[in-house]
């Protein structure tokens, strides 16, 4: 499980590090997502990608066509990729958030996403790029009403330097993994709005 969802996160890093720009606080929307219905608010000019281009993306990641990211690490994990329950976004910056929602197995409160979970996606993303600072190994924070596991990297793919921060939830068995650029102004405002699904 937890290998699993280490490599789920570095896909989803490896998406938003394809562009990454500030985008201005917008009015939002709202998306529910139909089968495990969580709720978050999102800018209204963000774009809600289908199923059929985060396939396409995946494949350009797994086929090595990033500079500066190994791909051939996730090949192994192409069909628990393709069976997330991912919704991925593309603001008009050409950035991309991602929330990701899997079974975890077993309940996960933040300190032991803190202590298991984010030393291993560390360890998950030094094999999978060239260049990896850590910023925060992970942190508790608490925004609106929910305590996420905040956790920041800086990685250079293509050779530009871009920081990406994972905030990470669990309810239950159930683990999310929001990815977001460091410059997007809307972060926090998105995450407050977070309703897990029941």
């Amino acid at each position: 499980m937890m290998k699993r969802h280490c490599l789920v996160s570095i896909l989803l890093l490896m998406v938003v590090c394809l562009a990454s720009c500030a985008t201005s606080l917008a009015e939002m929307d709202v998306y529910a997502n139909p089968t495990n219905g969580y709720q978050i608010s999102y800018p209204a000019n963000w774009t809600i990608l289908n199923r059929e281009t985060i396939d396409a993306i995946i494949k350009l990641v797994m086929g090595g066509h990033i500079p500066g990211i190994d791909g051939s690490v996730l090949e192994q994990y192409t069909t628990q990729i393709q069976q997330m329950d991912a919704a991925m976004f593309i603001t008009p910056s050409g950035d991309m958030p991602v929330i990701i929602y899997e079974d975890a197995h077993i309940s996960l409160m933040p300190n032991l996403i803190k202590m298991m979970v984010c030393p291993q996606v560390i360890a998950q993303y030094r094999l999978m790029f060239d260049e990896i600072e850590v910023l925060d190994p992970g942190s508790i924070i608490k925004i609106g009403d929910n305590e996420f596991v905040f956790l920041s990297m800086a990685v250079s793919p293509m050779g530009e330097k871009t920081q990406i921060d994972l905030y990470l939830y669990s309810q239950g068995k159930v683990m999310y993994t929001m990815t977001f650029s460091a410059e997007d102004p809307n972060t926090k405002d998105i995450l407050a709005s977070f309703v897990p699904g029941k």
